[in-house]
C-alpha cells in the first residue's frame, strides 16, 4: 500500500499542488488534504479503468493479494468473489481513509470557485467509492450516473450558499 501511495503521490498530488498554487492558496494548510484527495481520485480512476485494461490494476498492491492468497490472475476473472472481493474492499478502505483526510479541504480553500470544485470532487469520490463496494469492477465498468454527478454539484452549491 505504501508503494501505491508513493506512486500516486508522485503522479497525482503534483496536479493538486499546482492547482493550489495557480489559485494562490496556502500550500501549507491545503496541501496535505489536497494530496489525499488527488491520491484517492487516482486510485479510484485506476479501479474504474482496470476493467477496460483487461486486468491491469496498478492500484492493487501485490502484498494485499499475497495476504489474501490470490494471484494477479484472479483479477482477470469475470467477477470478484471471496478473497478477490476482500482485496478490492481493502483498497477501498484505504481510499475512504484518504477521503476522510481530504474532507477538511473545502473549508481551507479561500477561492470560492476552487472550494466549489473541491467539494464536488470530494462528493463524487465518496459516491464512487461506495459504488465500487456495491458493484463489481471485474465484471463491469463502474461509474456514477449523470444524476449522481449532478447531485454532487447541487449539494456543493447548496453548501457554498450556506457558508458564511
Amino acid at each position: 500500500w505504501a508503494d501505491v501511495l508513493a506512486y500516486c503521490r508522485g503522479v497525482a498530488a503534483p496536479v493538486g499542488r499546482h492547482m493550489l498554487d495557480l489559485c494562490g492558496e496556502d500550500a501549507a494548510s491545503c496541501g496535505p488534504p489536497a494530496d489525499a484527495l488527488c491520491i484517492a481520485m487516482r486510485i479510484l480512476k485506476e479501479l474504474r479503468d482496470g476493467h477496460a485494461g483487461q486486468g491491469s490494476w496498478p492500484c492493487i498492491p501485490t502484498g494485499f493479494m499475497r495476504d489474501a492468497s490470490i494471484s494477479p490472475g484472479h483479477l482477470t476473472a469475470p467477477a470478484a468473489r471471496g478473497q478477490t472481493r476482500a482485496v478490492l474492499d481493502r483498497v477501498l478502505d484505504g481510499v475512504d481513509a484518504l477521503l476522510v483526510e481530504a474532507r477538511p479541504l473545502p473549508s481551507l480553500v479561500a477561492s470560492p470557485r476552487l472550494r466549489l470544485y473541491v467539494s464536488v470532487v470530494l462528493c463524487r469520490a465518496g459516491k464512487l467509492s461506495a459504488r465500487f463496494r456495491h458493484r463489481d469492477p471485474l465484471h463491469e465498468k463502474v461509474g456514477l450516473s449523470r444524476w449522481q454527478r449532478h447531485r454532487c454539484l447541487l449539494l456543493s452549491l447548496l453548501r457554498a450558499g450556506a457558508r458564511p
